[in-house]
């Protein structure tokens, strides 16, 4: 009898081994992984689709949207799956495979022929529209923004974003842009991560974006993800070209405005390569030899030019580090008749960006960035012999870093550190006037620190309810070398306080959440609803109606407190015949607190105060509704 039990007790044993063992296979999960590209250039794509489809159809397709990067990551049961991936513009790229350990597959996308102008689109079109939770959030194709109507031929980035619905311009013809009731300032601009303080060229009517070298377009006017930080209004994010890296390319053009000119190839084939893009107005030389000789034209300066470049390295699968740089110059002078008074305005955006992407696993990816990023301007005067300048600006130095963590195709989770180093340049004077002797107080330079932590959850709860959530704590701080001047009850300085090179002088820290949240009502309707909280310590003050280049830049201090913004917003999307026609109707309402501009009746001797005793605060608010169909 004891044997017996104890053979049932060994029996029992072997099958509770043998069926956990079995549950444990059948729950056993692995990952595909990789980077989806263009089969052509070897360039990474952004927002491509990839699906996956069990052959035994025993569960629901599930899919996922490459990164910045092209890189994608799908977790999935053991078995045996059909793999698809579209992209407009590209082929269908489909594969079966039997995943039973962890893989790592980069995709080569192929773009479809074009045919008597027209480009045949065979990728199906995702319902991202609808099942998406991230409410504000638009993507435009380069493709796209090269087929609309253009100013004087000229393909603009900035003006083809104020065809969008909630998105306005200063005035006609000009390249800043205001989103939901916004300042030109609210809107964080952003090239390959680099911040662009002023993204136009000759008074705003061209954006500083050239074509031939941007990639790709995001702009995001509500839900604004944790990632993002430090305006109010609307991030847009552009992403330049990597080059080629199958074979060389020339391309160029002449315009009746400028000239352009791209160069890029590899430096070795399928692992290094380089885009060099160039633009020049010319229509300062073309117009001289037409003019008569006591024209006040004559002689004038009225031109820009912009230079984009970008290296990429593929050091192996899982690290990849991009080099990226912009470089801009505006220029706009006239002289009188007889050469007695000059006068030149000059401003130029400078920007660098050095990339660092680690695919740690095929759960994890780590984005690692060092910035820099310089914005200056200059009025000069010449008369007899008298020069006198003017001279502002801006400069940053940034670090950041960002890790993804992709546990299963419905969930994503980010996580992320940012630091800058800002160097704020408000008003300084230069004058070498010997007869007449004219001292003109400079302001002070500003400089402040910013960190941020941040965090965002994306994550498909089930089919109908979806959430995207994050939450953001900033610190910013105002600090040395400073002086500031105290005033009297009639604005005349009576002391001064001064602080030493880093020392902190004011210390403001914040949180912002946000969430976003998609609740589907059926395969082709969503109703979404987002909320967020957005500071910003950076202000940006104008005497006009419309952001020009001597606009100033200055950081929050003990008296200017950052913007602080509340914004709300409820749509409904739908689309109709099989997703081919996308449409959404969507209300919003802001709240802006702490705006800043120049006080009423400023005179000369205010120039003698800290630049940020000059001005005067307020609230804001806006609200409307945005109807879209594409």
């Amino acid at each position: 009898f004891y044997p017996m039990k104890l053979n049932i007790r060994y029996l029992l044993l072997t099958i509770y081994f043998i069926l956990s063992f079995t549950s444990i296979a059948f729950s056993q999960k692995y990952t595909i992984s990789g980077v989806v590209k263009d089969k052509s250039n070897g360039e990474s794509i952004v927002s491509s689709y990839i699906m996956a489809t069990d052959t035994l159809g025993k569960t629901t397709p599930v899919g996922v949207v490459t990164n910045l990067s092209g890189f994608y990551s799908l977790t999935l049961d053991k078995g045996w799956y059909k793999i698809t991936v579209n992209y407009m513009g590209f082929k269908e790229f489909t594969t079966i495979l039997n995943l039973s350990k962890n893989m790592s597959i980069n995709i080569d996308l192929e773009p479809t022929s074009i045919k008597t102008g027209e480009v045949e689109i065979t990728g199906k079109k995702i319902d991202q529209n609808v099942t998406n939770a991230q409410v504000g959030k638009m993507e435009m194709k380069i493709e796209t923004i090269k087929s609309l109507p253009a100013l004087m031929g000229e393909v603009d980035i900035l003006k083809s974003i104020q065809l969008l619905p909630g998105i306005q311009s200063g005035s006609e013809g000009n390249a800043g842009f205001y989103v939901r009731g916004g300042n030109a300032d609210q809107n964080l601009i952003l090239l390959d991560d680099a911040p662009i303080y002023n993204a136009g060229h000759l008074f705003g009517f061209f954006s500083i974006f050239n074509a031939d070298a941007v990639k790709g377009v995001e702009i995001h006017k509500s839900g604004i993800p944790a990632n993002y930080g430090g305006r109010l209004a609307s991030i847009l994010d552009v992403y330049q070209k990597e080059g080629n890296i199958k074979k060389y390319e020339v391309d160029g053009g002449i315009g009746l405005i400028f000239s352009r000119l791209t160069v890029q190839g590899p430096i070795k084939k399928d692992k290094a390569s380089f885009i060099v893009s160039g633009r020049r107005t010319y229509i300062d030389y073309l117009v001289q030899p037409f003019l008569k000789d006591d024209s006040p034209m004559k002689g004038s300066k009225f031109y820009f030019f912009d230079l984009n470049a970008k290296v990429n390295w593929i050091i192996n699968d899982k690290h990849r580090i991009f080099i990226g740089g912009y470089y801009g110059d505006d220029s706009y002078g006239f002289k009188s008749k007889n050469d007695i008074m000059n006068a030149n305005f000059m401003w130029n955006n400078s920007a660098i960006s050095a990339r660092w992407n680690w695919i740690m696993s095929p759960k994890l990816f780590l984005n690692t960035t060092a910035i820099l990023s310089d914005y200056s301007f200059e009025t000069l005067m010449k008369q007899s012999r008298s020069n006198f300048s003017i001279n502002s600006g801006i400069r940053d130095y940034t670090a950041k870093t960002e890790i993804t963590y992709l546990p299963n195709p419905k969930h994503v989770l980010k996580a992320g550190v940012h630091y800058i180093f800002h160097s704020f340049y408000p008003t300084k004077f230069d004058s070498d006037d010997n007869e007449n002797a004219i001292s003109l107080p400079d302001a002070p330079p500003y400089y402040a620190n910013e960190l941020a932590f941040y965090v965002t959850d994306q994550y498909e709860i089930s089919k109908w309810f979806s959430l995207h959530a994050g939450l953001r704590f900033t610190m910013f701080q105002h600090i040395g070398k400073f002086t500031r001047y105290v005033l009297d009850d009639v604005g005349y300085i009576v002391d001064s306080i001064s602080y030493k090179s880093g020392e902190v002088i004011k210390q403001y820290n914040y949180l912002e959440p946000r969430i976003s949240t998609r609740f589907l009502l059926n395969k082709s309707t969503s109703i979404k609803v987002s909320y967020t909280i957005n500071y910003q310590p950076l202000h940006q003050i104008s005497m006009a109606s419309i952001t020009l280049p001597t606009d100033v830049w200055m950081p929050s201090t003990d008296i200017i407190k950052p913007q602080q913004g509340h914004h709300f917003s409820l749509g409904l999307f739908k689309n109709f015949r099989n997703n081919s026609i996308e449409t959404y109707i969507d209300a919003y309402y802001k709240v802006m607190n702490n705006l800043a501009e120049y006080q009423e009746g400023l005179d000369f001797a205010s120039m003698m105060r800290n630049q940020d005793q000059m001005y005067t605060f307020g609230r804001g608010r806006s609200y409307g509704v945005e109807l879209f169909i594409s």
